[in-house]
């Protein structure tokens, strides 16, 4: 989860939608990737539960590579059943707290 906090960091796009690849989140649920890494890519790209690709056949959404490969995870088809809204609420939150963060760092070096 750090490697991927960090790789977030770094780059915040890391984890963006791309139409001609699958997203960082349907790599890590195709391979196995903790529920931890699930939720911290979940929160830094929330459109990311959507379907991409131009043509919707290309890719299947991060829910539907779950239920193929790890329908045993309950935890999981939960996390990525939640709506997009919920997770756009919870990317408000991690970005206000970042926020909050750095301007702590900034007032107290």
């Amino acid at each position: 989860v750090k490697v991927v906090q960090f790789m977030l960091e770094l780059n915040p796009q890391a984890a963006a939608i791309s139409k001609k690849s699958p997203t960082a989140l349907q790599i890590a649920i195709q391979h196995g990737a903790s529920i931890d890494v699930v939720v911290c890519l979940l929160k830094a790209c929330p459109f990311a539960l959507l379907v991409t690709g131009s043509d919707e056949s290309q890719f299947k959404s991060p829910l539907e590579y779950a239920k193929e490969n790890r329908s045993d995870e309950k935890h999981l088809i939960q996390i990525l059943s939640q709506s997009l809204s919920y997770w756009m609420n919870e990317s408000n939150k991690q970005r206000l707290k970042h926020g909050n963060l750095a301007r702590k760092k900034t007032l107290n070096p």
